[in-house]
């Protein structure tokens, strides 16, 4: 009988479980926890281009025309759009619902400890950040923005048309023609892993997936069609947001527009 070579999946799975002997991993979370100089620092995670032109959002979500019931129990993955525009409103609300700030965590004092987002995230690090590729969006011309969490507002990175940057073999070509657009999730890893360690990139991983889901849950609550999507080229991707592909690299794309009539 021959035995093959242990997958690196499995090799990376097998060495970040978590074991009763791993007692100075848990002390330095403890650690990290309780220093308040690196509390005062995790204010402060999420990105920001400062000195870029800005787009404000829509506040509020719009009036609700289906139950949470129907929401959940009725979303499809879309894999053919109408080619017709999207509005901002509902683009604000998809981003909100992912990872908008719900509120604070303040000390007995009031001093600021944390800000709270519609997402659970380990040790509330929010490794995550969201970036939008617009095609056709009323209000939004066609081009490349961050999502800024703080100030509930998109930061221009590029505008031109960027379809042709979803095109070739490694792509759906079909779902990008018609799409309104593209939100794209990236991980900071070094943001979760610092405290966690290795185990801290499945973190991010999971984290990743909690704000897809609602992301897509708000698009169906605002009358569009999503699809996620994991087979993309890292390295353009990585490229298209000026990302190195290894302290910050893109972990999913989210394509959405009304669907077909």
């Amino acid at each position: 009988m021959t035995t093959r070579e242990p997958a690196l999946s499995e090799l990376y799975h097998e060495n970040t479980k978590m074991r009763r002997y791993d007692r100075e991993e848990a002390l330095r979370s403890l650690r990290i926890s309780s220093d308040p100089v690196l509390q005062r620092a995790l204010l402060h995670c999420f990105k920001e281009y400062r000195g870029n032109p800005e787009v404000e959002l829509p506040e509020g979500l719009p009036d609700a025309k289906k139950s949470l019931e129907e929401i959940v129990g009725e979303r499809r993955s879309i894999r053919s759009f109408g080619g017709a525009n999207a509005d901002l409103s509902s683009l604000a609300s998809m981003l909100w619902c992912g990872s908008g700030i719900t509120g604070e965590l303040r000390d007995d004092s009031g001093e600021l400890l944390r800000h709270l987002r519609t997402t659970p995230s380990a040790g509330a690090l929010y490794p995550v950040e969201s970036y939008v590729v617009s095609f056709r969006m009323d209000g939004l011309a066609e081009g490349l923005y961050h999502y800024n969490v703080r100030g509930h507002k998109l930061e221009v990175l590029e505008q031109q048309d960027l379809r042709p940057r979803f095109s070739g073999p490694h792509y759906q070509e079909e779902i990008f023609a018609g799409a309104a657009g593209v939100i794209l999730l990236t991980g900071v890893f070094q943001r979760t892993t610092f405290k966690y360690g290795d185990r801290g990139y499945r973190y991010v991983l999971l984290e990743v997936g909690h704000i897809a889901q609602n992301i897509m849950n708000a698009a169906s609550f605002c009358g569009l069609g999503t699809v996620a999507i994991c087979g993309f080229v890292d390295a353009e991707m990585d490229q298209l947001l000026d990302l190195d592909g290894v302290e910050e690299s893109t972990l999913y794309l989210i394509a959405f527009g009304p669907e077909p009539s």
